[in-house]
C-alpha cells in the first residue's frame, strides 16, 4: 500500500530500486538521523556553531591572559615586584601559549559529541604530536 498523497506504487518501486527515500509523511531528504543536543541541524549551522564556540574561547582567553599579564606588570610597577605579581604574568604568558592547544581540545571535544570520528582521531593526533613535542622538549631541557 502506498502512502497518502503519493501515486500508487511509487513508494514500493522506489525502495525495490534502492533509492534513498523518506519516511511516509516526510518531505524528501529528512531521513537522516536527528541531531544532537547543542548542534544544530543543519551542516552549516553545525559548523557555524563550532566556529562561535572556538571563537569565545579564543576571546575571552586572550582577555584573561591579557588582564593577568596586566595585573603582574601593574603589581611590579606599584608595590615595587612583589613575588606573586611575577607568578601573575607568568600565568598569563602561559594561558597565551596554551590557548592554540586548549582550541585543537575543544574541537576534539566537540567532534567526539557530534560523533564524527574522523576529525576526532585528526584533533587527537595533533594533541598526541604536540604533547610529543612538549616532552621532547623537556626532556632535552631537563638533560
Amino acid at each position: 500500500m502506498s502512502p497518502p498523497g503519493r501515486p500508487k506504487g511509487e513508494y514500493r518501486s522506489a525502495q525495490h530500486e534502492g533509492a534513498p527515500i523518506s519516511p511516509p509523511g516526510r518531505p524528501k531528504g529528512e531521513y537522516r538521523r536527528a541531531p544532537h543536543a547543542g548542534a544544530p541541524a543543519g551542516t552549516a549551522d553545525a559548523t557555524q556553531w563550532r566556529e562561535r564556540r572556538i571563537a569565545a574561547l579564543l576571546h575571552y582567553g586572550t582577555w584573561l591572559a591579557s588582564a593577568l599579564v596586566a595585573a603582574g606588570l601593574l603589581a611590579q610597577w606599584l608595590a615595587g615586584a612583589p613575588p606573586w605579581a611575577d607568578l601573575l604574568a607568568g600565568v598569563g604568558i602561559g594561558l597565551f601559549i596554551a590557548l592554540p592547544v586548549l582550541r585543537v581540545a575543544l574541537m576534539l571535544a566537540m567532534f567526539l559529541h557530534e560523533r564524527d570520528y574522523l576529525y576526532s582521531a585528526l584533533a587527537l593526533a595533533v594533541l598526541a604530536i604536540i604533547a610529543a613535542a612538549l616532552a621532547v622538549g623537556l626532556a632535552a631541557g631537563t638533560g
